[in-house]
This record gives C-alpha cells, structure tokens and sequence, in this order.
C-alpha cells in the first residue's frame, strides 16, 4: 500500500535534483522523475481538494493563516523601523546640542557615561521587542533553527 500524498513531494525533490544537481550523476534519476510526474499530473490538481467546494474551504484557512502571518510581520517590521529611526533621532539631537554647548563641553567621563546610557536604551529596546515577538511565536520563525545570530536582520520564508 502507498501514501499518496508524498507524490508531490518526490515529484518535486527529484525536479529539484534535475536541475540543481546534474552534475552528481544520480542513478535513475530520469526515470524516477518520469514516473513521479506521471502520478503528480493525477494527484497534485486533487491536492487541495476534490471539488470547488472543498478547494475553496481549504485556500481561505491557508489564505487566511498566510495573511495572518504577512500582517504580523509588516507590523513588527514597522516597529522595528520606528524604533531604529528613534535611535538615530536621539543620537543626532545629542550630537547637535553637543555642538551648541561648546563653552560648557562635556569631559570625557560624562560622555563615556551618556554612551552607556545610550547602549543601555538599545538593550532595553530590544528586551522589549524579544517580548513582543514571543507573544506572536506561532507565526514567527525561530532564529536559532534559522541560524540568524543577528537581532535586527529579517529573514524571508516562503
């Protein structure tokens, strides 16, 4: 007995293979490839359902989820984007005043001081947006299994 529904799986596994990776010489890979498309073109339009009924219930709960999770990153990206704007704000207006106060310049201590400050706010900005987007974990992609070691970088899935 065989599970159908890894067809457009092999299908696609062995397309992929065939394009990407000729040069490994795959022992009939050619064959396997003719075979699985032969079942796909009978499977994969089934796939999502038999009637339009059933495709269109199985489309809005995929849509829906898809949307779901395209809105929750355009708005953590947009907070994340006000947030590093509002960073750069504050830095250049303590630059600017900096420069008017010439007569009364900080030493050197003080402005050590106001940089640790400063790195302390972008800790706690990011504190704070860690716990945002644990509220939101069923739609976000988990940067330890993506390998992304860097807080501020978007990472694109399909």
């Amino acid at each position: 007995r065989y599970d159908i529904t890894q067809i457009p799986d092999v299908y696609d596994s062995c397309k992929y293979d065939l394009l990407h990776n000729a040069h490994l010489n795959i022992e009939s890979l050619d064959e396997l490839f003719k075979v699985a498309q032969l079942l796909a073109d009978g499977v994969i339009p089934n796939e999502y359902g038999i009637n339009p009924k059933q495709k269109l219930k199985i489309g809005s709960k995929i849509a829906r989820r898809l949307l779901g999770k395209i809105l929750i990153d355009l708005r953590n990206t947009r907070e994340e984007a006000i947030n590093v704007a509002g960073l750069k704000n504050n830095y250049e207006h303590y630059t600017r005043s900096s420069k008017k106060e010439d007569a009364n310049a900080p030493s050197i201590a003080h402005m050590k001081n106001e940089g640790v400050k400063e790195s302390s706010l972008t800790a706690d900005l990011a504190i704070d947006q860690d716990d945002d987007d644990e509220k939101e974990t069923e739609y976000r992609l988990d940067p330890k299994y993506a390998n992304v070691k860097t807080p501020e970088r978007h990472v694109k899935t399909r």
